[in-house]
């Protein structure tokens, strides 16, 4: 939301008034049978709806199902755009058909990557205005040097299920037995802290690291060597444009919206989310150190196209450019 709030303040447009409504913790998104979603929705959505009704909103930005549900009643009086990952329980029946009826009413869907716009064509066949737009970081003054050798492995993830972070551990475990100077950081917060603990503790390693939550990016990268990317799925992944940005080799699951980015063996390794493919991997780019090098010489064709810059000149196009935008936003 943040992205969407900077575009338009970059326009320096005085007619344009930007209000975010927050839904705490709530998220269809992790957990679809969440009952406190369930009571939010009917209890508060009556106050959300009130409050639409009394702005008269010209454009609507939803971010997830969630907020297609709360929304459901204005599709059609507004612009709405949906900017957001298609959660998997939305593919499989019987989501893919409550959800469904809502996606097709709306004006505009843009995707964060090929991946999704793909499985948005799965739902709905024949629908119209769905765009990709990727996600960017700022562009890059300087670089600091590549790491020489990998020492320091890192995980930057929400520690959630789908994250995997589990994996990392276990392929930790695995590599330690032969490479014992290697530590493994783990930056991040989430439900799954404790029992992700419990096993690094079980596997009696001690040179894992948990760091929590950690808002200085710099401080993040100047500690690993090597970035691993572990995820069952993933939309995009930003963490990996950060990574690169910072010079630093990744290692990711091959799912998802990541190939996107990741071209196995032109700027980084691509694994299949299971412990025999990952620890093939990172072994490969720890006994072949000069492929820091050759990876990290491609991160600049690949931030080109992941600048944020760019992201707004899209944004630009589909907002102002398309025949569906009403006439006061022109």
């Amino acid at each position: 939301m943040s992205v969407l709030k900077d575009f338009f303040e970059d326009l320096e447009s005085r007619k344009i008034e930007f209000v975010n409504y927050h839904f705490d913790n709530l998220t269809v998104d992790k957990d679809f049978f969440n009952r406190d979603l369930y009571r939010f929705l009917k209890r508060d959505r009556r106050i959300v709806e009130n409050k639409i009704r009394e702005e008269n909103y010209d454009l609507i930005f939803a971010h997830a199902p969630t907020d297609i549900l709360i929304l459901k009643n204005f599709l059609e009086r507004a612009s709405t755009i949906f900017y957001s990952n298609i959660p998997p329980y939305v593919r499989i029946f019987p989501f893919k058909f409550i959800i469904k009826k809502y996606l097709e009413r709306l004006n505009c869907m843009i995707c964060v990557s090929e991946f999704i716009k793909r499985n948005v064509e799965n739902i709905i066949p024949s629908k119209k205005n769905v765009y990709i737009v990727y996600n960017g970081i700022e562009p890059v003054s300087s670089r600091s040097d590549p790491p020489e050798s990998i020492k320091n492995i890192g995980v930057v993830a929400r520690l959630e299920r789908e994250k995997n972070v589990a994996l990392a551990i276990r392929t930790f475990k695995v590599l330690n037995r032969k490479y014992d100077y290697l530590s493994l950081h783990l930056f991040g917060d989430g439900s799954e802290k404790k029992k992700l603990e419990k096993l690094a503790l079980r596997y009696g390693m001690k040179n894992v690291y948990f760091h929590g939550f950690v808002k200085d990016i710099d401080g993040i990268y100047s500690t690993i060597d090597l970035l691993v990317v572990p995820s069952r799925m993933e939309a995009f992944s930003l963490v990996i444009i950060e990574a690169m940005s910072k010079n630093i080799p990744v290692v990711a699951s091959n799912v998802g919206g990541i190939p996107e980015i990741i071209k196995d063996g032109y700027n980084g390794l691509l694994a299949e989310p299971n412990v025999k493919s990952f620890v093939i991997q990172i072994t490969k780019i720890i006994e072949n150190p000069e492929l820091i090098n050759t990876f990290t010489k491609n991160y600049v064709q690949t931030l080109e196209k992941f600048n944020i810059n760019k992201k707004f000149e899209d944004l630009y196009k589909i907002f102002f450019d398309q025949t569906w935008v009403m006439e006061g936003f022109k």
